[in-house]
């Protein structure tokens, strides 16, 4: 699994919304990833701010070697559209 760390510290909120969502549609759309991860410092609420805007929720909490974060993830669109979470139930015959 390939794994890239970025920090972005002198960045607007509202700069950081619109590069993450570029960030999001590139990855599910020219790369075709099928799932992002940000691992976030608990005390830093404009970065959860930003991971929510995106679509992202908190799955939980965790700690590496930089410390600990809270994990937000998202799948990609289409995800969650083949796993059928959008798509009533068929009725059985």
């Amino acid at each position: 699994m390939q794994t890239r760390r970025l920090t972005f510290r002198h960045l607007e909120a509202a700069d950081l919304n619109d590069l993450f969502a570029l960030y999001r549609d590139y990855a599910f759309g020219r790369l075709g990833l099928t799932r992002l991860v940000c691992l976030i410092d608990e005390q830093n609420q404009a970065s959860i701010r930003v991971a929510e805007k995106i679509g992202m929720a908190f799955e939980k909490n965790g700690e590496d070697d930089v410390g600990p974060f809270q994990l937000y993830a998202m799948a990609a669109p289409n995800q969650a559209e083949s796993r059928g979470d959008d798509c009533p139930e068929e009725p059985n015959p």
